[in-house]
């Protein structure tokens, strides 16, 4: 397998990767540093379909465009090493094609590595700021959201306040009009009653009155009957008194004739003695 780093075994049953180091290459990226423990997993793929999957496409496209080698990290070979030893293969010199390669500055590489790193990094802070105005924007949106809410809250309680104020107002109306509506059908019944009591009343002292002038005429009446009594009775009385005092009269001059009589007869006595 080692001697053939560049032939990714491919067959007609599927497609197996067993050299650690094509697990990078076969997606086009140089080896200069170890990799990751999850990068070097080897895979399995069954069936015809590996020849038209992802992964086949990828390593047919990596190994037409080769990338340049750029020479490998200490780090790399250290590992390399380490790895050759754990797999059990042979330890030896790395072979390069390439002898220009081995003249390569590692410090390049390594410096090559750290801008790649500086560039990642600042491109992961243009993330995070790119992110972080993302998240102010989307602040400020969500905080004039959450203003519109809460205005089209306060508005909606402002005109849930005023229609309550208002129903209650129409209906307090509404109570008063009925109020005085029943006060007024109360004071045209009491009026009615009122009148009734009223035409009955004129009605009762219509008939006193007729009853009254029955009663004064008939005491009118009364009184005229009496009236003439007593003036009848004064006339006999005063006809009584006069013919009383006629009497009385009478029998004076009749004593008084008597008594002239008497002193004629006593003139007439005395005159012929007289002679």
């Amino acid at each position: 397998m080692w001697r053939i780093p560049k032939c990714p075994t491919l067959g007609d049953l599927g497609a197996i990767n067993y050299n650690p180091e094509l697990i990078s290459r076969q997606a086009r990226y140089p080896i200069i540093r170890a990799p990751l423990e999850e990068t070097i997993m080897p895979f399995v793929i069954h069936g015809s379909e590996a020849h038209k999957g992802e992964h086949h496409r990828k390593i047919r496209h990596a190994w037409k465009n080769e990338t340049k080698s750029y020479g490998a990290s200490p780090s790399y070979r250290e590992w390399l090493k380490g790895r050759t030893k754990l797999v059990g293969l042979p330890c030896g010199e790395v072979q390069y094609q390439n002898q220009k390669a081995q003249t390569y500055e590692v410090q390049e590489t390594l410096r090559v590595g750290e801008l790649e790193e500086t560039l990642e990094q600042m491109k992961t802070e243009q993330g995070l700021e790119a992110a972080l105005e993302e998240v102010r924007l989307e602040k400020q949106l969500k905080d004039k959201t959450n203003k519109r809410a809460r205005a089209k809250k306060e508005t909606r309680l402002k005109v849930g306040s005023f229609l309550r104020a208002t129903d209650q107002e129409m209906c307090s109306r509404r109570a008063e009009r009925n109020q005085i509506a029943i006060e007024k059908e109360q004071l045209k019944e009491a009026l009615l009653n009122l009148k009734t009591r009223e035409t009955k009343w004129e009605k009762h002292v219509h008939g006193l009155q007729e009853k009254v002038r029955l009663l004064e005429e008939l005491a009118r009446a009364k009184l005229s009957k009496e009236y003439l009594e007593d003036q009848r009775r004064q006339s006999l009385f005063e006809l009584v008194k006069a013919r009383g005092k006629s009497d009385e009269a009478e029998l004076q001059s009749q004593a008084t004739i008597q008594e002239l009589k008497g002193g004629l007869r006593k003139l007439e006595t005395k005159m012929p003695r007289a002679r």
